[in-house]
C-alpha cells in the first residue's frame, strides 16, 4: 500500500477511536443529554467518513463506481444524523416523537448501508485479504447505529449494552483500519 493509503488508514483509525469513545460517553449517560458528547459524535463521525471519501485520489474519481459513492454518501448521511443529538424540541410531546424519528432514521440508514455494502462486496467479487478486512470493518461500522433503537426503552441495562457495543465496535474498527492500512500488498492475493 502507498504511503498515502497508510496515512489515510491510520488517520481513519484515530477518528474511529475518538468516535467510539464519544459514543461510549453519550450512551453511558443514557437519557441525560450531553451536548459536548453529541458534538464529538457528530464531528468524529463526519471526520471518519470523510477520511474514506472516494475524492481523495482525483485521478480515480472518474473510475469510482456508483455504489462506492452511494456507500460513502450513506455513511456521510448517517454520520450527519449526529446533528439530532444537538437539537432538543421544547415541547415534551415533540421530544418523544423527535427521539423516535431520529432513532428510526439511524436504524433504517444502517440497514440500507449494510445491504449496500453486502451487495457491493458480493457483486465486486474482490475476495482478497484486504478487501475482506475492509468489508468486515464496514459491517462493524453499522453496529452502533443499528442497535440505537435500544435507547427508546430508556433502561440502564440497555444503555450498558450500547456502551459495550460501542467499545467493541471501536476496538475492532481501529484494528481493522490499521490492518488494512499496514498489511503488505503481497498479503492481498
Amino acid at each position: 500500500m502507498t504511503l498515502s493509503g497508510r496515512c489515510k488508514g491510520t488517520i481513519g483509525a484515530v477518528w474511529a477511536l475518538a468516535l467510539g469513545v464519544s459514543r461510549i460517553f453519550v450512551d453511558a449517560l443514557g437519557t441525560v443529554r450531553s451536548v459536548p458528547g453529541s458534538v464529538c459524535v457528530l464531528m468524529f463521525g463526519v471526520l471518519y467518513v470523510s477520511t474514506y471519501g472516494p475524492y481523495w485520489f482525483p485521478d480515480k474519481i472518474s473510475s469510482t463506481s456508483q455504489t462506492a459513492w452511494a456507500n460513502w454518501g450513506l455513511g456521510l448521511l448517517l454520520a450527519s444524523l449526529g446533528t439530532f443529538g444537538l437539537l432538543q424540541p421544547t415541547n415534551p410531546a415533540s421530544q418523544v416523537i423527535f427521539r423516535r424519528v431520529a432513532t428510526i432514521s439511524r436504524v433504517v440508514l444502517a440497514i440500507v448501508r449494510l445491504a449496500l455494502f453486502i451487495t457491493t462486496f458480493v457483486i465486486g467479487a474482490n475476495y482478497q485479504v484486504k478487501a475482506d478486512l475492509a468489508f468486515a470493518r464496514n459491517i462493524f461500522l453499522g453496529a452502533p447505529p443499528f442497535f440505537n433503537w435500544l435507547k427508546l426503552f430508556q433502561r440502564r441495562i440497555l444503555d450498558a449494552i450500547l456502551v459495550v457495543i460501542d467499545g467493541y465496535t471501536a476496538e475492532i474498527t481501529v484494528a481493522l483500519d490499521l490492518t488494512v492500512a499496514w498489511l503488505p500488498s503481497e498479503a492481498a492475493g
